[in-house]
Formats: C-alpha cells, sequence, structure tokens
C-alpha cells in the first residue's frame, strides 16, 4: 500500500466510494420524482424520460474522456474538478424553471459526473499496492454501485416529499464536501498520457443520444423524424468508431481492446446496465402508476431489492478471493434470470406484493454480485497506468446500456397507449432475456487458453511494453504473462 497503515488506506476508500455512490445515486434519486416534474414543469411522458437519459448519455458519453484526463492530470485533480462541477450543475437542476433548462442542467451534472466516475475508481490503484487488497476494494466498490442506487432512490422518495427540487438541493453540499475531503486524503499523482479525443467522445455521445431518440420516437414522432435521427445517429457512431480507428491516440487506448477478459467485461457491464437502470424504471412505473402507490411507500418496496444487493455484493467478494471472475459472473446472472423470471410470473398470475418482493430481492441478490465480479473481470489485467481509461470504459458501458434500458423497456412497458401489466411483463422477459446472452457470453467456450510466449520475449526484461507484447500474440489473462512481466506498463 502506498498509505502510511491499512487502516488509512481504507479510511481514504471509504471517501472514495463515497464519491462513487454520489455519482449512482444522481442516476437514481430522481426516478421516483419523474411524476411531480412532469406536473410542475409540463413534461410529456415521452419528455420526461429524457431527465433521466440526459444524464446518462452524458455521463457514459464522456466517462473515457474523465479517464484519460485523470490518467494525464491525476485522480486528486480530476475528482475535485469534478465535484465542483457537479455541485454547480445540481445547484442549477434545483432552480430550473423548464424542462429544457432542467435537461440540460442534467446533462452538465452528467458529465461533472464523467470526470468523477473513473477517477474515483481508478484511484484503488494508487490506495492499494497490493494486489489482494486491491482486488477486493474493487469488488466492494462494484458492490457499492448496485446499493447506492437503491439507496438514490430511497432517498429521492423522501426528498420528493419536500418537492421535486430537494432531491438535486442535496447533492450540492454533498459534492462539496466530499471534493474537501478528496483533497486531503487522496494521493496526488500525475501522469504522461496523452490528451483525449474530444471529438470522438461527442460523436460517440451524439449517436447514442440520437438512437435513444429514435426509438422512443417510434409511433408518436413523424416517420420522416424518426428516420432522420435514425441516420445521423448511425453516421454519429461511425464517424466516432473512424476516429478510434485512425487517430492517433485514440479515445479508447488501443492496447485495452486486445484484452479478451477486458472487452467482454466492458461489454457484460452493458448488459447488467440495461438490466439495472431499466428494472429500476420499470419498478417505479409498476408501484406508483400500477398499483397507485406514493412515492415514500414506493421507495420503501425497494428495500428488499437494496439488502440483497448489499449481500450479492459482499458474497461476490468472498468468491473472488476462490475463483476467476467469470464464475462468480456467470452465477450471479444465473440469480438475476430467475428472479427477472419470478417477478414476470408473479405480475402475470397477479400474485399480490409478497411475490414481487421475494422474485425482486432475488433479482438484487444477482444484480449486486454481477456488477462486482463484472468490474474485477473487466479490470483485472489493465496495468495502473491506464486504470483510469478502462474505469472510464467500463462506467460508460455500465451508463449507456443504462440509458438503453431506460429507453427500451420504458417503451415496451407502454407501448399499448399506457403502461400496463402485459407490458411490464414483457419488458422484465426481455431483461430476463438478456441476462441470458449474458451468461453465453461467460460460458467456458470463452475461457482462456493456454498461450505459448514467443522465445524473443521469453527473455525480456520486466518494463517491455504492454503493446508489443499484446502485439505478439500473449493474452493478458494469461498467468503465466503475468509471471513473465510483472512490471509491464501500458503505453497510453
Amino acid at each position: 500500500m502506498n498509505t502510511a497503515t491499512p487502516r488509512a488506506a481504507w479510511r481514504t476508500f471509504a471517501i472514495v466510494a463515497a464519491v462513487h455512490c454520489l455519482v449512482v445515486m444522481n442516476d437514481t434519486v430522481v426516478f421516483v420524482a419523474l411524476p411531480s416534474i412532469g406536473r410542475m414543469l409540463g413534461l410529456a411522458p415521452a419528455d420526461l424520460g429524457w431527465v433521466m437519459n440526459a444524464y446518462l448519455l452524458s455521463l457514459g458519453g464522456f466517462l473515457l474522456v474523465g479517464g484519460r484526463l485523470a490518467d494525464r492530470f491525476g485522480r486528486r485533480r480530476v475528482l475535485i474538478a469534478g465535484l465542483i462541477g457537479m455541485s454547480l450543475a445540481s445547484a442549477l437542476a434545483a432552480l430550473a424553471w423548464t424542462g429544457p433548462v432542467l435537461i440540460g442542467a442534467r446533462a452538465a451534472q452528467g458529465i461533472a459526473g464523467a470526470l468523477v466516475a473513473p477517477a474515483a475508481m481508478s484511484a484503488i490503484a494508487d490506495i492499494f499496492r497490493d494486489t489482494s487488497e486491491r482486488a477486493k476494494a474493487t469488488g466492494l466498490l462494484g458492490g457499492v454501485s448496485g446499493i447506492a442506487g437503491s439507496v438514490g432512490a430511497l432517498a429521492g422518495a423522501g426528498l420528493t416529499e419536500l418537492g421535486w427540487r430537494a432531491t438535486f438541493w442535496f447533492c450540492v453540499p454533498t459534492a462539496a464536501l466530499l471534493a474537501a475531503l478528496v483533497r486531503r486524503h487522496l494521493p496526488d499523482r500525475r501522469g504522461d498520457c496523452a490528451l483525449p479525443d474530444m471529438l470522438a467522445a461527442t460523436a460517440f455521445t451524439g449517436g447514442v443520444s440520437l438512437i435513444l431518440l429514435t426509438i422512443t420516437g417510434i409511433g408518436i414522432r413523424p416517420a420522416a423524424v424518426t428516420a432522420l435521427t435514425a441516420t445521423g445517429g448511425v453516421a454519429a457512431l461511425a464517424a466516432a468508431w473512424h476516429r478510434q480507428r485512425t487517430a492517433r491516440d485514440p479515445l479508447l487506448p488501443q492496447a485495452l481492446t486486445r484484452s479478451a477478459s477486458t472487452v467482454r467485461g466492458i461489454g457484460l457491464n452493458a448488459v447488467l446496465g440495461f438490466g439495472l437502470f431499466g428494472g429500476f424504471l420499470i419498478v417505479t412505473l409498476f408501484l406508483q402508476v400500477l398499483h397507485g402507490l406514493d412515492p415514500l411507500p414506493a421507495a420503501a418496496w425497494m428495500l428488499p431489492i437494496s439488502g440483497a444487493m448489499f449481500a450479492g455484493s459482499l458474497t461476490a467478494v468472498r468468491l473472488l478471493a476462490h475463483m476467476p471472475p467469470q464464475r462468480v459472473l456467470r452465477g450471479a446472472l444465473t440469480v438475476q434470470a430467475i428472479g427477472l423470471g419470478c417477478w414476470a410470473v408473479a405480475t402475470h398470475a397477479d400474485a399480490g406484493m409478497p411475490g414481487y418482493g421475494v422474485a425482486g430481492a432475488l433479482w438484487g441478490l444477482g444484480v449486486g454480485a454481477s456488477l462486482a465480479s463484472a468490474f474485477v473481470w473487466a479490470t483485472r489485467d489493465v496495468p495502473r497506468p491506464a486504470q483510469g481509461a478502462a474505469a472510464g470504459a467500463v462506467n460508460t458501458a455500465l451508463q449507456v446500456g443504462g440509458a438503453a434500458g431506460v429507453a427500451v423497456l420504458g417503451w415496451t412497458a407502454s407501448a399499448s397507449g399506457g403502461v400496463s401489466d402485459s407490458g411490464v411483463v414483457q419488458a422484465i422477459a426481455g431483461a430476463a432475456a438478456l441476462m441470458v446472452v449474458g451468461i453465453a457470453v461467460t460460458g467456458p467456450r470463452w475461457s482462456a487458453r493456454p498461450v505459448t510466449i514467443p522465445p524473443e520475449l521469453a527473455t525480456a526484461p520486466a518494463a517491455e511494453t504492454f503493446d508489443r507484447i499484446v502485439d505478439a500474440g500473449v493474452r493478458l489473462d494469461n498467468p503465466k504473462a503475468r509471471q513473465e512481466w510483472p512490471a509491464c506498463e501500458l503505453n497510453c
């Protein structure tokens, strides 16, 4: 460890975890306030989802930028800048006088969060040098993310009783306090990575936004408008892909894309985000619209999910000490799929609130374990200088997947002209099917195969670059490769 004592290291980790929780809570704290926001600001149901998606998309679209900035200028500097920006954007959201102003403020919140999230997650590499301690902290942080989402929804319900603006005011002093704690306790280190590609990040965010706007506009907006947004989205994503392939310093370091575990871990985080944020939206619609519960009682019904997420994350941390993360993740996704399936059956059979609570708790158990193990799987083979970029990629997948889940599952639940039992069942069944796809991706056929290290690299010094090793065909998740080059670094 690079701190004076283990106690000091875990104290610093607690601050980093609190910062990360604030970013996640800003995702979900407004869920139960959405009906009130719609009434007060005159937002139509089709537009109300953009109060969520403006945050999710700007956060997801610029996380890679935030990760590269953290690698270049240091985690502490970027964390402080992001927390101050988040505090100011939250104040603007609380003062919003129209729907577009609120949506714009939410986008600003997301950009600030994009500075905070990858810097917080990658700071673990600065706090802990011991591999086992770092893995334990990484697993805990992934699990805490799921818990923070449920706590955010519950806190949002309580704050909504004071008025929907209170859901944004709470972030103003909280972010300022955390900035002061980060300045006092977090180590300050700077790297020499290149500046991020802002053009690629902007094209990526715009492309995903237009695609989701297309999905939510089907059957609502004119066909010509839908075709235009779809074409624009595809063109923007193609431009972002071209920049990634041809830029001298691409937004996502190309060496990261050559690690099988990193690529699949990032993809699995997109699947988890789809189910997590889309699932929370369905829970909100199910409880408040179909069952007529007020915000606070509705949030209280989410407590079993929160408790199960916490239990799932702790279970995953223990299991990760004894088995590969993909095996833990496979089991967690199976539990998620079973929980979602039970929820769909309970809704179809009108099993009552206790039945929904049991199914939701089972789903939450799988979510907590999945988030912890997926993050470990995606980042375990990434050298320390590139942890910021890797954490940004993981969070990008989680948030963009979440935005897609909010758009697609919300549209599915209300496709018949309003939220209905049949629409909810179809949305839940779709999420369960996606978890099954995730199980297939983590299956044994994707496991790492033994690799023979080329003779010319077998005697290479420990400082041999990451890029050359990968170019030679050595898999990062191969134990022999890690043993031969324990100090290999990534030229980011």
